[in-house]
């Protein structure tokens, strides 16, 4: 038995024993203690660009993203950075260098554990159906397969494809010094059924299964095949609306019920276009469908998560500009989408589960697909996507930013425009050096 003064001694030795060790893995202690304390109901997730030129530097140079950094709960890789053939050919201009390798030299994976930022891989379970069958023909369904075992063998080995991934990408990541929170699976539903290309008048692929039951049957095997073996992943869902309707995301919720399988998460890929369009055509209401959406899940404990971009990403208006698309057409249209949505936001029950900073927005170049916009750093710049994040939040949580100056009518370089537009002219004309016209 332990004398008095030696249980005292020994139980401080074990209290400052437990506070190296919590020092050693969670360096910013402090930062993330202000940040669980500060932050809204809303999680904060955020995905840079998957070819943003800058990503790596997220952990080379954390002191460029302080502020942002303490805002941020989940950090999103996608399907590219662990796909050698996509993310290690520089001829395909996707990934810039963000591929697995360099995120393993910077030491991202742990980073961002002892950061206290969780992380999450957005990847298919499915890919996309043949919009043909290309034949019969050495590229197209061979004669002796009937179309509609052809269908379902391109379903089953995509499947089988991605369920490979993902473990090789929770691998990669779990043996390089970080922990998978979240796989958020892209988009099943706008892939393969038919009922998401009438409902836009949109052509329907040949592949394309009329029956929600069917893709919920892969998304179960795909959310099962990972849980066995990764039972602390939790997976979830994006979905496109209002592609998806909010009766055929009630439907698809159920399906997976009934399959015993229920997701985490649903995440909300707004197509501004085409909603602006059916809402003008009296088809929908956005606000309403946001209310009903938020009862359908969290009567089934799903968490809501919105999507937080340009609101034009979806719209071919952006491939058909005169001009090259910018980081400051993405910081204008993104605050946009953040005006227009808020009154909405408002009118839910509770705020959205989660926030999703992300971008995926392309240019086409020489008939390449570059995804790089916006640069990351520094979130003091004016228009890079860590200052978007803090001028959003602002906005959506009702918060000031950091003290800004407006000298001469013109907002400093750098800094938000969130507390100066009163006395300055309005972010439309800003020039790309950050000042105002």
């Amino acid at each position: 038995m332990l004398s008095g003064t030696n249980f005292v001694v020994n139980n401080i030795l074990i209290f400052l024993s437990l506070v190296l060790i919590i020092s050693g893995f969670r360096a910013d202690a402090s930062e993330i203690s202000a940040k669980v304390t500060a932050r809204s109901e809303s999680e904060v997730w955020f995905g840079p660009n998957t070819g943003s030129v800058d990503m790596l530097n997220l952990f080379t140079n954390p002191e460029q993203w302080d502020e942002a950094r303490s805002k941020v709960d989940v950090f999103k890789f996608v399907t590219a950075h662990f796909n050698r053939n996509q993310c290690n050919d520089k001829s395909l201009k996707l990934c810039s260098d963000n591929n697995l390798n360099n995120f393993i030299k910077v030491d991202a994976f742990s980073k961002l554990k002892q950061w206290g930022i969780n992380i999450a891989i957005e990847m298919p379970a499915i890919g996309f159906a043949p919009v043909t069958d290309d034949g019969p023909g050495e590229e197209g369904r061979p004669q002796n397969i009937s179309l509609s075992k052809w269908c379902t063998d391109i379903r089953d080995y995509q499947l089988s494809y991605y369920i490979s991934k993902i473990k090789k990408a929770i691998s990669s990541i779990e043996s390089n010094g970080g922990t998978v929170k979240f796989i958020a699976i892209d988009e099943p539903i706008r892939r393969w059924y038919s009922g998401v290309f009438k409902n836009i008048d949109r052509e329907v692929p040949i592949c394309a299964v009329d029956s929600l039951r069917d893709i919920a049957d892969d998304v179960a095997t795909y959310i099962q095949e990972v849980k066995t073996e990764y039972p602390s992943v939790e997976v979830g869902l994006l979905f496109l609306y209002p592609e998806v309707s909010v009766e055929m995301l009630e439907e698809f919720v159920t399906e997976l019920e009934k399959k015993g399988t229920t997701p985490k998460f649903m995440h909300l890929d707004l197509q501004g276009f085409r909603a602006m369009k059916m809402v003008e055509q009296g088809k929908i209401d956005v606000a309403s469908d946001l209310r009903s959406i938020q009862t359908i899940l969290k009567d089934r404990d799903i968490s809501f998560g919105f999507f937080i971009n340009d609101l034009r990403l979806n719209d071919e208006s952006i491939s058909a500009q005169s001009r090259e698309y910018t980081a400051e057409d993405y910081y204008n249209g993104t605050m946009a989408l953040i005006r227009e949505m808020k009154p909405k936001f408002d009118q839910l029950a509770k705020p959205v589960d989660q926030l999703l900073f992300q971008s995926w927005v392309f240019v086409m170049k020489n008939g390449k697909k570059i995804q790089q916009i916006p640069n990351n750093l520094r979130e003091s710049d004016s228009y890079s996507h860590t200052r978007l994040l803090l001028d959003g939040l602002g906005v959506l949580r009702n918060e000031s930013t950091s003290p800004l100056t407006c000298k001469n009518g013109i907002c400093d370089p750098g800094e938000t425009i969130l507390s100066c537009e009163q006395d300055c002219p309005s972010p439309e004309d800003r020039t790309g050096n950050g000042q105002y016209r």
